[in-house]
């Protein structure tokens, strides 16, 4: 009871202390109309999707803040500093330097404080609603010279055809990055094999695959058409302009997803966890890991699965603790879900009549008191196929 007491206290002295910047804020904004955010760029999915959220959001006008000037504060050191660069040609952002201290005290000011609650300063949304944004153009496009540079880059990797991005989240880059490693996350990691069939099934039908990843636990064996650019050639405008450019990006629950939606360029979206996807958009294709309940001896039903507290499990400890097993997404399901995705945008995929029943029947799980009532992206229709005792 201390504890809040003081923890209370301390935000009532931050808001006193913050009185000056209030006014000065309240001031900038009725005169130029400025409105300022903070961006959390330690990951490139944040700098792309938390961004591409407002900018779709003010371009739909759902947010109604066209009237405002809008300027997104950064830290000098961002995850992607090509992605910031290219971002500042469409939204002014100012990166100023950030120790840990200070990082941390600009959170607490742009979600807790006085400055937030009158929308002077705030986070950037971290979630939005695609349905809404049906439609909206492209945040990015490239520039000449960027154009010049990315050709050159095919080159050097031989990629003379169409082509893919894909990637597998797994423990190596937390393990580097974060004091407390990937434990936290893990159970939304998945094997890079699994995706092989799948990449091979692109070069059977004439593209190359890039295995994309900053830092990656597992090496590909060579291929000329199945290409380890996560260990061979990977550099942050690289990694930029491939997302920007492939024919579609075969991801999971790694931030590297938001990256290719900057370009409108569809998502293939593996191993969904939780059951919830609100920042998927009209273009996108999604197949989730099942869960297995120990308890149960079998696996949860979908309803079971998008309902509390499970769809907000967000911990590897809450599936521990519940005796669930998330049970990542098979070879041939990631060859299905590659195969439809190609398919459609090459407007040769075949839908049955079983197929938009399947889909109604799983869109209709979600109340409309739902996060995700009314989501615009598909399930993969051979997964629904193989799992309808899954709607029950």
């Amino acid at each position: 009871m201390r504890k809040k007491s003081n923890g209370k206290k301390a935000y009532l002295l931050l808001d006193f202390t913050l009185t000056p910047i209030y006014f000065i804020l309240k001031f900038m904004q009725k005169l130029y109309g400025l409105k300022f955010w903070r961006m959390r760029d330690n990951r490139i999915g944040h700098i792309s999707g938390n961004l591409n959220f407002l900018l779709r959001e003010i371009q739909s006008d759902q947010r109604k803040e066209k009237k405002f000037r809008h300027v997104v504060i950064a830290s000098k050191n961002p995850a992607n500093q090509e992605l910031v660069n290219m971002l500042k040609r469409v939204i002014k952002i100012w990166q100023i330097p950030q120790p840990n201290y200070f990082k941390a005290l600009l959170k607490i000011i742009a979600t807790r404080s006085v400055l937030s609650r009158h929308q002077l300063f705030e986070e950037l949304p971290a979630f939005s609603d695609y349905k809404k944004m049906v439609g909206t153009s492209s945040t990015l496009q490239f520039i000449e010279a960027e154009e010049k540079r990315g050709f050159d880059l095919l080159n050097k990797m031989g990629v003379d055809n169409w082509f893919i991005c894909f990637h597998a989240r797994d423990e190596a880059y937390l393990n580097e990055k974060w004091s407390m490693g990937d434990s936290y996350h893990s159970f939304r990691n998945c094997r890079i094999n699994n995706f092989i069939p799948a990449v091979a099934h692109i070069n059977d039908c004439g593209g190359f695959a890039l295995r994309m990843g900053s830092k990656v636990s597992t090496e590909l064996p060579l291929n000329t058409k199945i290409i380890d650019y996560a260990n061979l050639y990977r550099l942050p405008f690289n990694d930029i302009y491939l997302l920007g450019k492939c024919k579609f990006f075969l991801g999971n629950t790694a931030g590297l997803f938001c990256v290719p939606q900057l370009f409108n360029i569809p998502v293939a979206f593996s191993n969904l966890i939780p059951l919830d996807t609100p920042f998927l958009s009209e273009r996108d294709i999604f197949i989730p890991k099942k869960i297995w309940s120990k308890n149960k001896n079998r696996f949860l039903t979908f309803k079971e699965m998008i309902s509390a507290p499970v769809v907000k499990y967000m911990k590897t400890e809450d599936y521990v603790k519940n005796d669930l097993i998330p049970v990542e997404n098979t070879a041939d399901e990631l060859l299905d879900l590659t195969r439809e995705m190609n398919q459609r945008i090459d407007g040769t995929w075949e839908e049955e009549l079983e197929d938009l029943q399947l889909q109604i029947r799983f869109k209709n799980l979600f109340s409309e008191e739902s996060y995700c009532h009314g989501f615009q992206a598909r399930i993969g229709a051979k997964f629904l196929r193989n799992n309808k005792e899954l709607l029950l």
